[in-house]
């Protein structure tokens, strides 16, 4: 027996109610089976059987002797009714999922006498029903798919009624991979129903030579199902607890390795190493909004290209948007969605799907998370909710480390404020004091270029370079001189005022252009 599990959509109803009746179920469940058990013999039949013949002639009219094969059939219904009790309690006390459709198919094929058989799964999703365990065909049975109405389980599956075909090889519906594949001639199936909701279906068949399916048969079958659903609904619960168990677990570790440095750069690359971790992703981005620029710059890249358009403007492409609206945003395929700015990008290494989850503090953006994957890929409602939780507290460590970091800069910068205090008011050497003054511009204003000027009462038609930090090449601007009355430096001289200026080379009253590129 081989099984294999695909993502089958949960049965509806809310999750609480179902899990606070899920013992009321087994017990009704059984008490369910007793009573038909006991009634095995005149439960209407449900199924039909579309054979060309009956397998069994009546008896004479008029005549109460039992025969011989009314003594067989009567033996073969205790039999029935002794597997199916034990079968009973068998998949109520089995809990793994797996273990439990291989357990469910093998019982059935026992139950009724079956050559092979599977047990197929439904797709909410896709719409589609998925072998989940089978006892043979293992070469093509894994990668069949049946939509409604198509076969023997998609027909029984849109009727959610049993159907019994005992000349399965001239039946119109019958699958052409089956009759390809296989030597089958008879085929029972019932569905597998949990409160209304189709949970997947059952089918025994029998090969050339094999018995011919009874309503008996049909009606020990469709009690099995009957279990069948409830158990499998018990053991999808759970499942469920399990790896809510399990995520929770993995969102505890990864928000303890995130919260645990205060260094900006080593948070960030922490958060994008946790979410590729947690999501199963290789691809992710982290990017930061810069407030003053109004566009998002990366911070970091896992398993990716640095792709063009960097930086992006706030609102515009998949990322944007989630950094301009504040809400999740999925993209199926990134390829050809005409919202996305990467498009080619994606082509070009392969991507496929896109999930942007904005990283906030309260209202605040401050960047936005991206997930892409080279396969297609579907989030849950309960993935995307676990994965915007860490979101927030990825958005959480930002904050924290950025504060850290700010507050480390102001305490240095007052360190630096304070020692240039002290240099100004106990040196008396000029050049020191110059020394002092651009080392401390170069604390207080990180990646500056700076000029110290002075004037001299002796020569008061000029400004002479007295010292510089940042430049390319100092010992070429040491002879340096301005006119009191010209450029950003004469007037911040004559007005005895602060002078800025955005853009040196378009600012008129920057006269010395050269002086930019020194």
């Amino acid at each position: 027996m081989t099984t294999r599990h695909g993502n089958p959509a949960a049965s509806k109803g809310q999750g609480a109610d179902r899990r606070s009746t899920q013992n009321k179920d087994i017990v009704e469940g059984n008490a369910g089976l007793r009573e038909g058990l006991a009634g095995l013999d005149t439960i209407p039949p449900r199924a039909q059987d579309v054979s060309a013949t009956s397998s069994r002639q009546p008896a004479e009219r008029g005549t109460n002797v039992p025969t011989a094969a009314d003594g067989y059939c009567l033996g073969r219904r205790a039999h029935q009714l002794e597997m199916l009790r034990a079968i009973a309690e068998e998949i109520t006390r089995e809990r793994d999922l797996s273990r439990l459709l291989d357990l469910i198919a093998q019982r059935a094929l026992a139950l009724v006498e079956g050559a092979g058989g599977y047990l197929c799964l439904w797709n909410d999703a896709d719409q589609v029903l998925v072998p989940q365990a089978w006892t043979r065909w293992q070469e093509w049975i894994p990668q069949h798919r049946l939509r409604l109405n198509e076969g023997l389980a998609g027909t029984v599956a849109a009727r959610r009624e049993g159907l019994i075909v005992n000349d399965y090889r001239h039946w119109p519906a019958a699958s052409r991979p089956v009759l390809e594949h296989t030597r089958v001639t008879a085929a029972m199936a019932e569905p597998l129903v949990y409160r209304d909701s189709l949970v997947g279906v059952i089918v025994v068949d029998t090969e050339e030579g094999g018995r011919r399916f009874t309503r008996e048969d049909r009606n020990a079958l469709s009690l099995l199902a009957s279990h069948a659903a409830i158990a499998i609904e018990n053991a999808r619960l759970h499942l469920a607890a399990a790896h809510k168990g399990e995520e929770l677990g993995a969102l505890l570790r990864a928000t303890h390795s995130v919260m645990a440095g205060m260094n900006l750069q080593h948070t960030l690359e922490v958060i994008a190493s946790e979410a590729a971790r947690i999501a199963h992703c290789e691809h992710v981005k982290l990017l930061l909004v810069d407030r003053d620029a109004q566009v998002l710059r990366i911070g970091v890249l896992r398993g990716l290209a640095t792709p063009d358009g960097f930086p992006l403007p706030v609102g515009t492409g998949l990322s944007g948007t989630v950094a301009q609206r504040g809400q999740p945003l999925y993209i199926a395929d990134t390829q050809n969605d005409p919202r996305s700015l990467l498009a080619a990008f994606d082509r070009a290494v392969g991507l496929r799907t896109y999930l942007g989850l904005p990283i906030k503090v309260r209202d605040e953006i401050l960047g936005v998370l991206t997930f892409n994957t080279s396969e297609p890929r579907q989030y849950t409602a309960s993935e995307l909710a676990y994965l915007a939780s860490f979101a927030d507290q990825a958005a959480l460590a930002i904050e924290s480390a950025r504060l850290h970091e700010a507050a480390n800069r102001r305490a240095e910068r007052l360190t630096t404020l304070n020692t240039l205090n002290r240099t100004l008011t106990t040196t008396t050497e000029p050049a020191q004091v110059a020394q002092q003054i651009l080392a401390a511009l170069e604390v207080l204003i990180p990646g500056s270029v700076a000029r110290l000027w002075l004037w001299d009462s002796r020569q008061p038609d000029v400004l002479r370079l007295a010292a510089s930090a940042g430049l390319r090449d100092p010992a070429a601007t040491l002879a340096l001189a301005v006119r009191p009355t010209e450029g950003l430096v004469g007037l911040a001289l004559t007005t005895r005022q602060a002078v800025a200026s955005s853009d040196l080379m378009t600012d008129p009253r920057f006269v010395h252009k050269s002086w930019a590129e020194a």
